[in-house]
């Protein structure tokens, strides 16, 4: 994945300023699993997160000496915690990840927090060791600490910062929109803010509607509560979930109950934001990316907002 969206200049860089990272080889699934291998000890290059899992996306990152450093080094945290902070070593990101882990953080905020403060003049790009001290910051509650922990969006208003990669007021996943532009459309049509598993995508020829697609297929397994990678092997054979829920309770469901289970449950999620006070114009890619185009090809996040307004309907 890191190869793939750096190639498409989708790779988070310095903040989300819409670069390709020179180190990318250097953060790839390739030279992790080769570091694994080459470590040896307690690390893993597969690992299974939960009893039976057939994919083991999972992982376990030795240090030299192969002892434990983290589990579960995946694309989001190396994107966010190291491109996007100009930082092109596995160990600091791994580092990173324990420490994340262990503060009880998400990767992306933080990456992505980080980023704003490193643009802020914080600390310079590239800046591992300084990464590692801002997390102690955040673990001992400092008064920076305090702040980076509000957020990305409340620390760079707080810092005046312009180039913010947020929707209601969460950190952008992985993806430049600008250039991953489904991913681009789910984060402005997400009620959770900017997430990248309400209806990923990669590329489209008709990126509107591959996303709305994306997001029924989404919402019928996560309301099954089956992991979001069994959709590639089984999304033009979903009667196989309908079959399962019929053997087990004795019921006599068909695919039209899933369609229906997905459009309410996609329309709930948004009645309750409504609710809660948010308008359409909460759902709004920023400025950022609809006004300052991608440095080598000037690509910017067009899709027009009356698009993304009626993507969020579920009434049909």
């Amino acid at each position: 994945m890191v190869q793939t969206t750096n190639e498409m200049t989708g790779l988070p860089t310095r903040n989300f300023h819409g670069q390709k990272f020179a180190g990318a080889d250097t953060l790839s699934g390739q030279a992790l699993h080769a570091l694994i291998q080459e470590r040896g000890g307690v690390g893993k290059t597969s690992h299974a997160c939960m009893p039976g899992c057939v994919i083991r996306c999972s992982n376990v990152v030795p240090d030299q000496e192969g002892a434990y450093v983290t589990a579960g080094l995946e694309y989001e945290t190396i994107a966010l915690t190291g491109s996007n902070l100009c930082i092109d070593d596995l160990d600091t990101v791994a580092k990173i990840n324990a420490a994340c882990n262990d503060i009880g953080i998400d990767t992306i905020e933080t990456g992505a927090v980080i980023g704003v403060a490193m643009e802020a003049g914080l600390l310079p790009f590239g800046d591992g060791d300084g990464v590692l001290k801002l997390l102690e910051e955040i673990r001992n509650h400092t008064e920076i600490g305090k702040l980076l922990g509000e957020g990305t969006y409340r620390a760079g208003k707080h810092w005046g910062v312009k180039h913010l990669p947020v929707i209601n007021k969460q950190a952008f996943p992985a993806y430049d929109p600008r250039t991953v532009v489904p991913m681009g459309i789910t984060y402005a049509t997400s009620p959770m803010g900017a997430d990248h598993t309400y209806g990923p995508g990669l590329h489209a020829q008709d990126p509107v509607e591959q996303t709305r697609q994306s997001q029924r297929l989404l919402a019928k397994i996560d309301s099954l509560g089956i992991c979001m990678f069994a959709r590639v092997p089984v999304k033009d054979r979903l009667h196989l979930f309908v079959d399962m829920i019929n053997a087990r309770y004795g019921w006599d469901l068909t695919e039209d109950w899933l369609d229906r289970l997905a459009e309410e449950t996609l329309r709930n999620e948004q009645d309750f934001n409504q609710k809660a006070g948010f308008t359409k114009e909460d759902y709004r890619m920023p400025d950022a990316f609809t006004k300052t185009g991608i440095p080598a090809t000037g690509q910017v996040f067009s899709i027009d907002p009356d698009q993304l307004d009626q993507l969020r309907q579920w009434d049909d």
